[in-house]
């Protein structure tokens, strides 16, 4: 059966994982940890994300990430593309770093962020990397650490995490030790590691159970949520698909020339360097939807409009915030096709 696309909408919360190929070791020196690390805090500062959780593992890692301007797809581009580059370049290796694809679960924040930022936090000990909490509180390559205020990473959002512990930092991480104390008795919450129906009901029982109640509950193995939170991501998918298919079948180019009577401008325009308003707002327009519903790609949208990739990825910013502003617009340039 093929896999399902990834949903990849901008403000989710996202449980990432990416394995080393034959669950090989995808860091073998601190200097592979730092290099990573250096990457993920550029990409997310690229993107706008933010990280509540993170767990650097020898063949494996564990990212909790809420994207922000950039979808996930693009920051982890950004992220894993250079890491495994310069990883064969200092191990003089060759070949694939990663397994497949990074796996990546849309989380239900509210019901579920808590519970994996402690099982995130919680990899070292489990693996036996650290002996204790006390050991995984000074443990450089987990957040853990950060949290409890002995390393500093500043792309870590822990005060998110602390927040919900405490109204003094003190009290805070107190509360916040004695939350991660707990979860180390209940083991591995096999329930965290994936999406689905059971995994969101907390178990095949709780399915059944509801079932016979007769109730029904919507789940995607994309999605660690409820059904409302499930049924949610899926209309919006439909809603994309939908929209898709129309580019699609409109076609690129009657697309660019409802743009330019729609913002009453010539191709000349368009595609020139004028930086008046009416001619930057229907570039941005223009990048967005054709990158984001007519599947191109920055360098073919940057041969149509005459520029670098770094523009077009500045005009798709501007013409998703636009559109996202005013639904409007794209009922009035698709309407009359």
């Amino acid at each position: 059966m093929p896999r399902k696309p990834r949903i990849d909408i901008p403000g989710l919360l996202y449980h990432v994982m990416v394995r080393g190929i034959e669950r090989r070791d995808i860091f073998k020196t601190d200097k592979d940890r730092e290099d990573f690390v250096k990457r993920l805090e550029t990409a997310l500062e690229w993107s706008k994300a933010k990280c509540y959780a993170w767990s650097l593992m020898p063949n494996h890692v564990h990212l909790l990430i809420k994207t922000g301007e950039k979808p996930l797809n693009r920051i982890m581009r950004k992220l894993l593309t250079g890491y495994a580059v310069n990883f064969n370049i200092r191990h003089k290796r060759t070949g694939h770093l990663f397994q497949n694809r990074y796996k990546s679960i849309i989380v239900e924040e509210e019901s579920y962020l808590l519970d994996l930022v402690r099982y995130i936090h919680l990899n070292p000990l489990r693996a036996n990397l650290v002996k204790n909490l006390k050991e995984l509180a000074e443990h450089k390559w987990s957040g853990y650490s950060v949290i409890m205020g002995n390393s500093e990473k500043n792309w870590q959002d822990k005060e998110e995490v602390l927040v919900r512990f405490g109204k003094s930092i003190k009290k805070a991480r107190e509360n916040y030790q004695k939350f991660v104390e707990d979860g180390i008795k209940q083991g591995k919450r096999t329930d965290l590691t994936g999406g689905g129906l059971i995994r969101s009901m907390g178990g095949l029982l709780n399915v059944m159970m509801n079932k016979r109640a007769g109730n029904s509950e919507l789940g995607d193995d994309r999605v660690l949520g409820s059904g409302n939170f499930v049924e949610g991501l899926l209309k919006n998918e439909e809603k994309k698909d939908k929209t898709s298919k129309e580019v699609k079948r409109i076609g690129i180019n009657k697309i660019k020339q409802e743009i330019e009577r729609h913002y009453k401008i010539t191709e000349e325009e368009l595609t020139g360097k004028s930086q008046k308003r009416n001619i930057t707002t229907a570039r941005g327009v223009l990048s967005f939807i054709a990158m984001k519903y007519a599947g191109k790609n920055g360098n073919q949208l940057a041969k149509i409009m005459n520029v670098s990739s770094s523009g077009i990825s500045r005009m798709y910013a501007r013409g998703e915030k636009i559109i996202s502003g005013d639904s409007k617009i794209m009922v009035e340039i698709l309407g009359e096709n």
